[in-house]
């Protein structure tokens, strides 16, 4: 699926209209992002989806956040129509606001909603967070990489859609899309801890995903992520100075050191090895401890 909003409605919305204003609170949150997807743009907080924006008066949030009682699933929820209809009406009103243009409000009353969320489902700290971590410590000028993108998929429809495994091909999903401080495109895979380097979604199984998708094609998807960075730019969500040079992506694992297991500098050879013993070229980076990915 391309990375771009294309329908002129929206567009002008985005830049001028009351979704600017928006954009403008949104943006002024150091604990939520914001990403472009196929025509709608998706809103992260905490790691989690805050808001799915799909044009001038359509937006997205999820009601179950309203639920803090148990741990009940939302399968188990949709059996209770009552507290649907409670949950949905909570949602109904909050989503009121951004079309009253009250955007702070919201803004405040959903991330409250979320945290609140977050600690009675004991979800604090997850694995996402730490992803999102990632994003805000990897922006142009503070780290080796500039993310412009997260958990970029590629799309059966697209040119360079996975030819792996031949029998029944796969539909990849890459971690990070970044810029090098080179100007350099990078597919990052993140690993972390010394059992994630092994079985199934392993380092062989990502490598031959990639060399069988983006690989095949690498100028088509530099000039998709040349336009995403570039729509970006526009609605002021990453720095204006980045630019993509105009070489092939480079593949890259990043490695997040198990922190339970002391011998850091063993964890990384260990992590070099297993690599390079699958193509020498791999170029491999570690996640430090302030989330930056950096070059070894």
């Amino acid at each position: 699926m391309a990375r771009e909003i294309t329908d002129k409605t929206f567009l002008e919305e985005l830049k001028i209209g009351n979704l600017s204003k928006l954009l403008g609170e949104l943006r002024k949150n150091e604990n939520i992002d914001i990403q472009i997807r196929d025509n709608y743009l998706s809103v992260y907080y905490r790691g989690g989806s805050l808001l799915k924006i799909q044009g001038k008066n359509s937006f997205v949030f999820d009601e179950f956040y309203f639920y803090t009682e148990s741990d009940r699933t939302s399968k188990e929820i949709k059996k209770d129509i009552k507290l649907c209809t409670e949950l949905k009406e909570q949602k109904d009103n909050l989503l009121k606001k951004i079309k009253e243009g009250k955007h702070q409000e919201f803004i405040e009353q959903a991330t409250n909603q979320i945290n609140e969320w977050l600690k009675a489902h004991n979800k604090e700290n997850s694995e996402r967070e730490e992803q999102h971590k990632l994003l805000f410590e990897n922006q142009y000028s503070k780290s080796d990489y500039t993310i412009i993108d997260i958990e970029f998929q590629v799309s059966v429809n697209s040119d360079y859609k996975c030819t792996y495994p031949r029998e029944k091909p796969k539909k990849p999903r890459f971690d990070i899309i970044a810029v090098n401080k080179n100007g350099r495109l990078c597919v990052i895979e993140l690993k972390k801890g010394l059992g994630a380097l092994g079985g199934t979604s392993g380092l062989k199984e990502h490598w031959e995903c990639y060399k069988a998708s983006i690989g095949r094609k690498p100028q088509i998807f530099r000039k998709e992520m040349v336009e995403l960075l570039e729509q970006k730019q526009e609605f002021k969500l990453i720095s204006k100075d980045l630019r993509i040079n105009n070489e092939d992506p480079e593949f890259i694992f990043a490695y997040s050191y198990d922190t339970e297991k002391k011998n850091f500098e063993k964890q990384r050879e260990i992590f070099e090895n297993k690599a390079k013993n699958i193509d020498k070229n791999i170029q491999c980076i570690i996640i430090d401890s302030d989330h930056k990915l950096k070059n070894l």
